[in-house]
């Protein structure tokens, strides 16, 4: 329940984030893959929909919200370990 408003500060986060670098240039696998860099992009929005909706839920004491909450923070690790090899790859 404590992380509960950093969850949703993590995802609120993730959308503009992501926005930002699709604005400004900063995804050059749009050319070459399409296909793997939008379900990339994808997988993060899910995730972090996912972690807005179940931070919201365990504020407001949802009994069951506990458990939906340990698959939110599994998708949210998995973003967390991806990015930077993502980015270890690409020698940044």
């Amino acid at each position: 329940m404590r992380f509960a408003g950093v969850e949703i500060v993590v995802g609120l986060l993730m959308i503009p984030i992501g926005v930002l670098f699709l604005a400004a240039g900063q995804v050059p696998e749009l050319q070459p893959e399409p296909r793997r860099i939008g379900f990339q992009l994808a997988g993060e929005l899910v995730t972090a929909v996912g972690v807005i909706i179940d931070g919201v839920r365990l504020l407001r004491g949802l009994r069951w919200a506990a458990s939906r909450y340990l698959t939110a923070v599994g998708m949210l690790l998995y973003s967390v370990f991806v990015g930077p090899g993502y980015l270890a790859q690409r020698g940044q």
